[in-house]
This record gives structure tokens, sequence and C-alpha cells, in this order.
């Protein structure tokens, strides 16, 4: 509860009912829905603030009469049951304002269940923008015993009205669900002819599974990862995200593009992190860019400079790379339940496992919540990019970061003769096929140091302009490439 002064706060306001009794915990999760916002009685207010119930947005609407400085507060009225120790539990819930740029609070509370005292609490904060907006909050209950309460705290002024609605909460061991966002696969079946001998096939095989958002650093994408975040979140969901606008990227196809400056691509990381807020979260970072970095760093510790392909890089851009990933790494870190991996490339050759391993220590792998990523966007088979990733830890572990975690990009690895020797064999090659389904790795994966098998390149997506997929541009649904990854 957030303490309030006579001279600060002109009313305040306990609102009941915002957490529905919550059964016992069980070794099977349960998702309980918030039965009080389903209509307007049961709600208590006091002197100074006007609570109703909008049935077209299913929300409760709480404002104060005063114009003054206010604190809002909804807790559940209910104690509800008690809930064992060792309890994961997870809200998620939407809250508006009638004003951007308010603070607002959701707190989810473990209370002692004979004493009312709080054990602990997990809380995440948000400034307004305009509409819903999610909030989440996780803890693992410690008390022999405990309850759960809800709380809701905006304070502003000017008398701005709050929403509430949809609040939910999850008791059991954390989801290992990866979220299944609007893909390019997707839109085409969607759109795509009854007909279509491929549609059915595609959707079941391609377009129901889980793959990552990539955050390209186009104009305001912050509100739809906000959205697709808040999505994976009110399902207690994993989002994964792969942000891809680090300066002076280079992806071998077009031109440079990425963030023109170092501090142009730190706000673009920073407003990412808000808008992952206290969501679970994968991030797979910067695909190629630590790859390249370490290339790069060789050939100018050498020569002083580097060329290649008419691009000039010298000492200056091997620093900034270094500084733009080690923010990110950081900044994601903190994020309260956000692992960062940061892309590690593949089993190609043309970095060595010490100079990666060098390179990810150098720029936060080995912290909390670190590890990194293999064969994104790429073709390595399981058993070569395994070998690569074992490589990588075991140099890791050498220089001092022990049990190094990381995830592989398996959506368009299950070809067992790729070699990636050839010219361009990167690029849209022929032969592909899906590799393991994105998910939790197996146990016996979790021994060896692997998180997760991730979609990170969504299977049928192209690489460019190259390959099987002459005038295509990288991101474009091939629907005929995705059919031969299924064997069609």
């Amino acid at each position: 509860m957030v303490r309030r002064s006579a001279a600060a706060l002109a009313v305040a306001a306990l609102l009941a009912a915002l957490l529905v009794a919550a059964p016992s915990a069980t070794s099977a999760a349960a998702v309980v829905p918030n039965a009080g916002l389903s209509s307007s009685s049961g709600w208590t207010v006091s002197s100074g603030v006007v609570s109703s119930f909008d049935r077209s947005r299913s929300a409760l609407r709480v404002r104060a009469r005063s114009a003054k400085a206010w604190t809002v507060t909804a807790a559940s009225s209910r104690q509800g049951a008690t809930v064992r120790s060792g309890t994961t539990v997870s809200i998620a819930g939407d809250v508006a304002a009638s004003r951007s740029g308010l603070g607002v609070r959701v707190e989810l509370r473990e209370v002692h269940p004979r004493t009312g005292k709080t054990v602990q609490s997990a809380i995440a904060r948000r400034t307004t923008g305009s509409g819903f907006q999610w909030y989440g909050a996780e803890l693992t209950t410690r008390s022999s015993t405990s309850r759960i309460r809800v709380v809701v705290t905006m304070r502003a002024t000017g008398g701005p009205t709050l929403a509430l609605r949809g609040f939910r909460v999850r008791l059991g061991a954390p989801s290992t669900a990866l979220w299944v966002p609007d893909s390019p696969a997707r839109q085409w079946v969607a759109h795509a002819s009854p007909s279509d001998p491929r549609r059915s096939a595609i959707d079941t095989g391609i377009a129901r599974r889980a793959n990552s958002m990539w955050m390209l650093g186009e104009e305001n994408p912050y509100a739809r990862l906000a959205s697709w975040v808040g999505s994976a979140q009110a399902s207690f969901a994993t989002a994964v995200v792969t942000p891809y606008y680090v300066p002076r990227r280079w992806d071998g196809l077009s031109d440079e593009a990425g963030a023109p400056t170092l501090d142009a691509y730190r706000r673009y990381t920073d407003r990412i992190a808000d808008a992952i807020g206290s969501a679970r979260a994968v991030v797979v970072l910067e695909p190629d860019a630590l790859w390249f970095y370490a290339q790069v760093k060789r050939r100018v510790a050498a020569d002083g400079d580097y060329e290649q392909d008419g691009h000039a890089y010298t000492a200056a851009d091997v620093s900034t790379r270094r500084s733009a990933l080690a923010h990110a790494v950081k900044t994601y870190a903190s994020l309260p339940r956000t692992t960062v991996y940061v892309d590690a490339g593949t089993s190609s050759g043309a970095v060595t496992p010490a100079e990666m391993a060098a390179a990810l220590k150098s720029v936060g792998v080995g912290g909390p919540r670190t590890g990194f990523a293999v064969n994104v966007s790429s073709y390595a088979p399981e058993a070569s990019i395994t070998r690569w990733a074992t490589e990588v830890r075991s140099e890791l572990s050498r220089i001092g970061v022990r049990d190094a975690r990381y995830v592989v990009d398996t959506g368009r690895n299950g070809n067992p003769f790729w070699t990636g020797h050839e010219p361009m064999s990167w690029c849209n090659p022929e032969g592909q096929r899906l590799g393991l389904v994105p998910g939790r790795s197996t146990a016996a994966q979790r021994a060896q140091g692997r998180d997760w098998n991730l979609w990170v390149k969504g299977p049928g997506e192209s690489d460019g302009d190259c390959g099987v997929g002459p005038g295509t541009i990288g991101g474009q649904f091939m629907p005929d490439v995705a059919a031969e990854l299924l064997g069609l």
C-alpha cells in the first residue's frame, strides 16, 4: 500500500473484490478469472471517489471528484483461499486512464493469513498511453500458507478516470508455452484460397507455431510490441523478441542500416524494454552483430582498419558495436522476467569458439538472465550446431562464465546434409526442412545448457533476393518454400 500524507492526498478509496477467491494450489496450474469485474455489484467506494461499471468495455471505471493529487487503491476485500509455500502466482490484466503520461502501479501481494501483513510483493509500473495497456507481475510464495491480493494504484492531478478489466490469476509452475504471434505465415493462410492444397499443411505445421517478433527500428513499432507482449502476458505465455537495429548493421545483401547513432540505439533499446516490462520474454539480441564484431575486431587489431564489399570499419566502429550490445544486454537482463540471448553465430568457421566466447563475455553474457543464441536465421543441422554451442560454452567456462545457457533457432535446420560452405548457402538455399518444433528444450538438452528451441526466423520467410527466393525481400513469406520445408 502506498503511504499517503494528509497534505499530499485529498482522497483515497478502497475498492473491493478485484480478485476472486483462489483455490488451493495443486501440482497443476489453475487460471482463475476475475469475476469481480463481470458486474457492477459488490464494490464499496469511500467518500470522494466515484465508480461505475462500463459494460461496453467490461471494465470498472474509477475517478475522484477532487482535482487535487490523489491515490486510488483497489484490493481484494475477500481474503481468498490459502496458497501453499513455493507456489508461483502470476497476474495479468489491463489498465487504462483518461490521460496519457500518468503513472500507474499494479502490485501482487503475498499476505500472511493471520496477521494480514505483507510478506512480499511484485510490482509492475507503467506510464499510461492511449487505450488499455497490460500489467503483469509474478512471485513465488514464501510462507507455509499465504493469501493473495492485487493492488492497483494511481497518483495524478485533475481527476482522471482509471479503468480496470480482465484481471486473471494463475497458480502453479510458470507456463512454458511460447506465444504464437500474427506472423507472415498466418497472414498468408488467412488470405489463401481454401482449395490451395498447401494451405492446411502450412497452417498446422508452421502458422500455428510460435516464432519471434523482429524489431527493425521502423517508425514507432513500440505500441505494436506492447500489444503483442500484452497478449502473451494475458495468456501466461513467453514472448520471443528479436531486436535488429544495431548501428552500422550490414546483412550481406543490402546497404548499411540500423540506428544512425549509438545514442539512438540506446533509446530504441530502452523503449523496447519499457514495452516488455514485467512480461515473461526471451530476447534474441541482434542476429549477426557479435559474429561480425568478432571478425572486424580481429582484422582491425591486425591492420588498423578493415574493408569488406565497400564497407570500411575502424577501431571506433568496434568500440561502438561493443557498447551498443553491452547496453542492450544490461537493459534487457534488468527486466524481472526476461532472459537475453546474444546471437553467437553458427558453425561456419568464420569465428573461433574462443573469439566468440571472449566477445560474449565482453558484452555482459555471464550475468543473471543472460546467455547466447546459435543458428539464428541459419540452417546448421542439429549435430553441427550443438557441437558449436558446446565449444562456445567450454570456452566461456574457461574464461570464468560457468554453465552458460543458450537457445537454438531450429526453424530451418532439419536438413542434415547442409554444410554452409557453399557460396551464399545461408541465403534461401535449396533443400530446406523444418527442425525441432519451438518450445522448452528437453531435460537432456537443458542439462547441456540449452534452454529453448526457437523459430527466430519464421520458416518459409525469405532471406532476401537470392537462392530459391529470387525477387523477394527479407521476411516475405514464400508458400512454395514453406511447402518444401514440410516435405510436400
